[in-house]
């Protein structure tokens, strides 16, 4: 039987050389993932801080609500989800640090984390829409953080 293995021919090496880089170019290339990017919902514009107040109410929708805003401070131009690249790769930040603050979800988004520092937040999602945690996704609340699916 070991007869019937055919040697090595120097004829032969290129091709799989070609094979073999194919291969590792696919592997490398499609476990690049996007990078994350931070969002957060801004009540005020360019103005410094988020604009939430006690009984402020915020609406997450794709193309018509501009309150998203790349700046941690919350002092850049705010724009709609879709504008700004809001996507699965996206953190969503809730820097609401008061009472009884509301964000309501209308459509359908996967992200990948939602971070929410202090004060209480309440997210309502309606039955037709969806909020969606992507795999490996991170959920960092700190104050109360309330989800509710009417």
């Amino acid at each position: 039987m070991l007869s019937s293995i055919t040697p090595y021919s120097k004829d032969s090496s290129p091709r799989w050389r070609t094979v073999f880089l194919c291969l590792l170019g696919w592997c490398l290339l499609s476990g690049v993932a996007r990078a994350q990017t931070t969002l957060y919902i801004d009540n005020n514009g360019t103005s410094s801080g988020f604009g939430w107040a006690n009984g402020v109410t915020a609406t997450w929708d794709a193309n018509t609500t501009s309150v998203w805003t790349s700046s941690a401070a919350g002092t850049n131009a705010t724009q709609t989800w879709t504008a700004i690249g809001g996507n699965s790769s996206t953190v969503v930040g809730l820097n609401g640090t008061v009472a009884n603050s509301f964000v309501t979800v209308v459509g359908n988004f996967t992200i990948a984390g939602l971070t929410k520092n202090g004060g209480e937040m309440r997210i309502t999602i309606n039955a037709t829409n969806s909020l969606t945690f992507a795999p490996s996704a991170t959920l960092t609340a700190v104050g109360q953080l309330n989800f509710m699916n009417l």
